[in-house]
């Protein structure tokens, strides 16, 4: 019996390869022993190469994207010296659209399936002597007869790892940087009843989270308004992560979602540019009014994490442009704003524009931009330092209190954005990622920029660390003095707490934090004079405790 092993290269440990799951499923009925094996990009490659050696396998198929392309390119050469008879066979969307290149660079390949692999895949390991050429393709089923890609054990074995699901391929939508838009990338839907039924199965394994794959989940009415009716009524413990487009929302959206409970579902929603004239190139001409007024309502429910994504090295986005789509974007106040970078994809109309474009990119994977006619590769270096800086201060929420008060001492969040990456690259790095590291950075900041703000600021520095840290102290970058005063409050906490009607066990006590203000600028956002915060959750939240006016009482 003839023995294949289908490899993965994921991103992340947590990540999963739902293509491979649909190619093991397709080869069922054929008289081979199927094997999937996993690994991640930051594995070592010979550790990789000893465990697939010791599988002796008749073939091996890599499923091949930009985030693990480098990786397989240095496991071709190395594959065919240790296991000379093995057959390798590429797919993925990595190689779909340069298969001849693949082949000149290395003539280890065997085959290259181009484009959806599970009819393909099965009549070549089932009928290998009728495909004398290389390149391979030929059309998969519909969606919607493809088997279920999950066995009962896979679920055993992803308990830790975010569950992927496809409830429908290609889109409706023809964005040019984006492969999804390929006319040969039509729309394709799975039953409804059918998905409802399959993450029925999945959700009796409770995952903490289930991620459609789908390009635009909400493209079509008919068919996501009752899969989302049906997980709503159903309630399962877990997330459900989709990707929108905002100015399809509707009337009938806003009611069914109403009805959600809190965390059920996830939105990632992909804005890109508020530029008129980028949107134009791009084909993502939809109304920013109308855009910008439905993801304000999706976020005012507060029922729901909302991601917003931000696309820099567009056509027509200059300096001055990406500030204003930022500067928009931000204001929205989303749970994350993802600001990323073109990658000009083989295969995707901007590859065919980009020397119109005057686009310059990474001529291997990622395919990131470095230039544009519109933004330098200077530029374009910057604005990734300041991707971190949002990152760190904004997208982790655990500056709240302090990045609120910084903002609005600048003409726009762009500005600030700036200017703190600029001073953090001339003093230090970008690299940190401990709070109490990235507090002193911004004490710096306040100290060369602001000194007449650094009390206050203190002061949000303080109540931010309250809000999140595992300890019951405070690092020493907040020492503003009063640290005597809380210990000192602290050993009266329980008589405070009972006075307010407040019962806490002696443990939860114990692991709580003090918080008193320093500055009577903050101290009036309060009302009360300490605040004693209890965890709840990963964070914390404050008791509010004695007023200045109950004390002299």
């Amino acid at each position: 019996m003839k023995k294949i092993c289908l490899v993965a290269l994921n991103a992340r440990y947590t990540h999963s390869n739902l293509a491979l799951l649909y190619l093991r499923e397709a080869l069922g009925d054929l008289p081979c022993q199927t094997v999937l094996k996993a690994y991640t990009i930051s594995q070592n490659i010979l550790e990789i190469l000893r465990d697939l050696h010791t599988q002796r396998p008749d073939y091996l198929a890599f499923s091949v994207y930009i985030w693990n392309s480098e990786n397989i390119r240095l496991l071709l050469p190395e594959i065919k010296k240790i296991m000379p008879d093995t057959t390798i066979i590429l797919g993925g969307p990595e190689v779909s659209y340069t298969p001849d290149q693949w082949l000149k660079d290395f003539p280890q390949i065997d085959y290259i399936i181009q484009g959806a692999g599970e009819t393909c895949l099965h009549n070549l390991l089932g009928h290998p002597e009728n495909y004398p050429r290389q390149i391979l393709c030929e059309p998969a089923p519909p969606l919607d007869q493809i088997p279920f890609p999950y066995r009962e054990k896979d679920f055993e074995e992803l308990s830790d790892h975010y569950i992927y699901y496809e409830s429908s391929r290609g889109c409706p939508f023809n964005c040019s940087y984006c492969l999804s838009s390929r006319m040969d990338m039509q729309p394709d839907y799975r039953a409804v009843d059918k998905v409802c039924a399959e993450l029925d199965m999945i959700c009796a394994h409770t995952p903490r989270i289930i991620k459609f794959i789908d390009r635009t989940f909400n493209a079509r009415k008919r068919h996501h308004l009752p899969i989302w009716e049906h997980l709503i009524q159903k309630n399962p413990p877990t997330c459900f992560h989709c990707e929108l487009h905002a100015g399809l929302l509707t009337e009938q959206d806003f009611a069914l979602l109403a009805t959600a409970r809190k965390g059920l579902f996830q939105f990632e929603i992909g804005i890109q540019s508020t530029n008129p004239q980028t949107l134009a190139a791009i084909h993502r001409q939809t109304s920013w009014e109308l855009i910008k007024k439905n993801i304000r309502r999706l976020i005012a429910m507060g029922t729901f994490h909302v991601h917003v994504d931000l696309i820099a090295g567009l056509p027509f986005e200059d300096w001055d442009s990406l500030q204003r789509s930022f500067n928009d974007v931000y204001g929205l106040k989303a749970d994350a704003l993802q600001l990323g970078f073109l990658k000009v994809l083989p295969g995707t109309e901007m590859e065919e524009k980009s020397i119109e474009y005057g686009i310059k990119y990474m001529k291997s994977a990622p395919y990131q931009v470095l230039e544009t006619r519109w933004m330098t590769f200077t530029e374009l270096c910057f604005v990734q330092h300041m991707e971190t800086t949002l990152d760190r201060l904004w997208n982790a929420h655990q500056f709240t209190r302090t990045i609120e008060a910084l903002t609005v001492v600048y003409p726009t969040p762009f500005a600030f954005y700036e200017t703190f990456t600029r001073f953090v690259l001339a003093c230090s790095d970008m690299n940190e990622k401990k709070w109490p590291k990235i507090a002193d950075l911004v004490v710096q900041f306040i100290q060369a920029k602001h000194t007449d703000r650094l009390a206050y600021i203190l002061d949000c520095l303080r109540w931010d660390w309250c809000s999140l840290a595992n300890a019951q102290y405070y690092p020493p970058v907040l020492d503003n003095g009063l640290d005597h005063q809380l210990r000192e409050q602290r050993k009266q906490i329980s008589q405070m707490l009972t006075a307010h009607g407040v019962h806490l066990t002696q443990s939860a006590i114990n692991n709580g934090i003090m918080y008193k203000a320093a500055t009577t600028e903050f101290g009036e956002t309060m009302d009360k004079e300490w605040a004693f915060f209890i965890k709840q959750g990963k964070s914390r939240k404050p008791l509010f405790l004695a007023s200045a006016q109950e004390e002299k009482v």
